[in-house]
């Protein structure tokens, strides 16, 4: 099981020492999806054309979608929240 730590703005796997910030861009937070079983959705809302960022999962007959925030603030995004929002 892995573990991971943070300190400041520095957090990493205790097991593999992968030493990253905690802040995500939207490829890490792909990655970071797809090893919980889940994929990203871009769409927007409404008829405003913001974009907004779900985190999406297949499960039985069923789609199971989070909300994660806007598409502008994906990179204010930390790796913990993205884990805990997709816990819930």
């Amino acid at each position: 099981m892995r573990s991971r730590v943070t300190y400041g703005m520095l957090s990493y796997t205790t097991h593999s020492y992968d030493w990253s910030l905690t802040f995500v861009t939207e490829e890490e937070l792909r990655q970071t999806l797809k090893t919980h079983g889940w994929s990203l959705e871009l769409r927007a809302r409404r008829k405003t054309g913001k974009r907004y960022a779900y985190a999406r999962r297949k499960k039985g007959g069923r789609v199971l979608t989070k909300y994660l925030g806007p598409e502008d603030r994906i990179n204010q995004l930390d790796r913990q929240t993205v884990e805990s929002k997709l816990s819930t």
